[in-house]
């Protein structure tokens, strides 16, 4: 059930909004989570080989051993994760580590999303990226990765927000995009997640 102020995952508000009509109220009832369970988050070590890989070797071998030794249920979709790692990686080689700003409350709707980036990253001209990484194999709609570009930007602002969609390989950046013009519509959908869950069973 939502309250007022109910909190939503992130990831579960982009689920939200990446689903097609006959999917919404199934993926509105995951959007609020549940007690977490490490051993049954499929992306958990692959996300902390990437922040490893980040704060270490910078080159990918982190998540590369990751891969090699995953079991046999993960080890050919870590496999593909990793090849695809390498390759995205490449973009911050000039670039040097930073901590990661505190992300500010983002609420919308009547929900609160925290917003959390996986790293920071400060290129030659001195501005500072904050990067969120995605893991899911379905595609992403153009909007939703917008959205996700301007969540970051209210979560960090000064920053340059980074979307890596790490599936299909795809690095998306704000620059030269009016976020902006997603906020009404992102109020609109959260405020309908919002709805769902008050009326869920």
């Amino acid at each position: 059930m939502a309250t007022s102020g109910t909190s939503v995952l992130m990831s579960g508000f982009i689920r939200y909004l990446n689903a097609p009509p006959t999917r919404r109220s199934s993926t509105a009832r995951e959007a609020v989570g549940g007690d977490y369970r490490f051993a049954t988050d499929y992306y958990a070590l692959m996300r902390q080989a990437v922040s490893r890989d980040r704060a270490t070797s910078r080159d990918g071998s982190e998540v590369i051993t990751l891969a090699t030794n995953a079991s046999a249920r993960k080890r050919n979709r870590y496999e593909a994760l990793a090849a695809s790692w390498c390759t995205v990686q490449r973009r911050w080689n000039d670039y040097s580590p930073t901590t990661l700003p505190t992300a500010l409350p983002v609420a919308l709707g009547g929900l609160k999303i925290p917003v959390k980036a996986a790293f920071a990253e400060v290129p030659p001209d001195g501005t500072t990226e904050v990067v969120y990484v995605r893991y899911a194999l379905e595609e992403i709609a153009e909007p939703v990765a917008d959205g996700i570009l301007r969540l970051l930007q209210l979560a960090y602002p000064g920053t340059a927000p980074v979307l890596v969609d790490l599936s299909h390989e795809v690095v998306r950046t704000s620059e030269g995009r009016k976020l902006a013009r997603y906020d009404s519509w992102l109020e609109a959908e959260a405020a309908g997640l919002a709805h769902l869950l008050l009326n869920a069973a």
